[in-house]
């Protein structure tokens, strides 16, 4: 009896019901058994000291890591501390301790030796310092390829693992404007990315609820944090049917305006996230419309100064794959990963030796979730670590970035091209191909 009204004492006010609700000799009354019974005492418990440490770290200013890192982790940052290192699911010793301070809001390893010294940014704007987190390091304007690797590899896995599945797609569908757009603006012209921000970075087929990612408001106008989904609103939107969906992949790194955001400060979990996928949507209107704005794409559709927009509008909204940079992500990522979940257990179910898709569910849900958390907490990880050799060393010249050759390159040739087509029968130089 002591023992039980010293766990009442515990909860006592703090709002989270249980089987500690009630005196010692009525403790069990209503159940069949006593089975689960210490389950629920445990849940009880555990749920009023994780309000008590929530209460703690949300006292803390906007703006100190430790509380950013209490409002972004979901499902996917925490992957990493449940996972077995495997072959997939593995990381170097210097990863796992950013993985490590990162998850926690703590400092990073890799550069808190550092701290003071200069970050010789690209361009014309003033250096950065170091700090111990890592955050003006990230955030620096470097001669590499550190951001869009880190994007890259993030969103290969994941249209890759969805093509694995079973759903229908493609990763970065160029295509789909591929009559509206000229070829020389959609690809690129030689020794350039052709990056002009209307190319997704997948085209899947599935099944995504109505797109909401605009910020929930109360009465007043004011945010109400206590029903946000995943920071963005009162309630995911209703069920629609399978669909060709566009998706675009973003990453955000810790000091960034997204986490300066009133919604990362309000709004409750993933809120950073959420703020960066309300914007894609508005980014690529934006861009079809300076598309269909220039003369030569004008001219390339008959003078229609409507057509890279017609061509985005049919394909609805682009949905939003945001990653933040404590392996946190966006709601729409979540509903791709269960689309790519459910699709993996009714394609795959016999080959894993499962008996039936619901129970081949459960180890896709676990394994994906394990593999994803892992790779997106690795990436920002070596993003950083990527980046320490600028710490200290004297500024680049602008527009060289590492690792390109200087001349020209004898294979960029379009009159070789030319005599490689007519030998091989191309249609490019020697009209339609033959049959060999």
């Amino acid at each position: 009896k002591r023992a039980w009204e010293g766990m009442q004492r515990e909860v006592r006010g703090e709002g989270v019901a249980g089987p500690l609700d009630v005196r010692a000799p009525e403790a069990g009354n209503g159940r069949a058994g006593s089975a689960g019974l210490q389950r629920q005492l445990t849940q009880q418990r555990e749920q009023v000291k994780r309000n008590q440490l929530s209460r703690s770290i949300l006292g803390l200013p906007h703006g100190d890591t430790r509380r950013e890192a209490w409002l972004a982790v979901d499902s996917f940052s925490s992957a990493w501390v449940s996972s077995w290192p495997s072959a997939q699911n593995r990381c170097e010793a210097r990863e796992f301790r950013e993985i490590f301070c990162t998850y926690l809001g703590r400092e990073s390893p890799a550069v808190r030796a550092l701290v003071g010294k200069s970050i010789a940014c690209s361009g014309r704007g003033p250096p950065r310092v170091c700090d111990a987190f890592g955050v003006q390091l990230g955030l620096a304007t470097l001669n590499d390829r550190a951001h869009g690797n880190c994007h890259d590899d993030i969103f290969s896995r994941v249209i890759g693992d969805a093509l694995h599945a079973g759903l229908r797609g493609k990763e970065e569908p160029r295509e789909i404007f591929s009559a509206v757009i000229p070829p020389v603006t959609l690809n690129g012209t030689a020794g350039t990315r052709g990056k002009n921000g209307i190319v997704p970075d997948g085209r899947l087929h599935c099944k995504l609820r109505e797109s909401r990612t605009a910020r929930c408001t109360g009465t007043r106008g004011q945010a109400h944090p206590s029903v946000r989904w995943r920071g963005t609103t009162v309630q995911r939107g209703p069920e629609q049917p399978p669909a060709e969906h566009l998706l675009e992949g973003k990453t955000i790194h810790r000091g960034g305006p997204h986490y300066m955001s009133a919604r990362a400060r309000d709004d409750g979990q993933g809120g950073a996230v959420a703020d960066r996928a309300n914007l894609v949507q508005r980014d690529y209107e934006a861009r079809a419309a300076a598309l269909d704005a220039k003369p030569h794409v004008q001219a390339w559709n008959n003078g229609s100064r409507d057509a890279v927009s017609s061509v985005l509008r049919s394909f609805g909204t682009v949905r939003s794959l945001v990653v933040g940079a404590y392996a946190e992500a966006s709601d729409d990522l979540h509903q791709l990963f269960d689309c790519v979940v459910e699709s993996a257990s009714k394609q795959h179910w016999r080959r894993i030796g499962a008996r039936s898709a619901k129970e081949a569910r459960s180890y896709f849900a676990t394994t994906l979730r394990r593999a994803w958390g892992v790779h997106f907490a690795r990436e920002f990880a070596r993003h950083r670590i990527r980046r320490v050799v600028f710490v200290g060393a004297p500024r680049r010249q602008p527009g060289r970035p590492l690792a390109t050759a200087d001349g020209d390159w004898p294979a960029l040739s379009a009159g070789e091209f030319a005599a490689h087509a007519l030998r091989v029968g191309g249609a490019w130089a020697g009209g339609p191909p033959g049959r060999r």
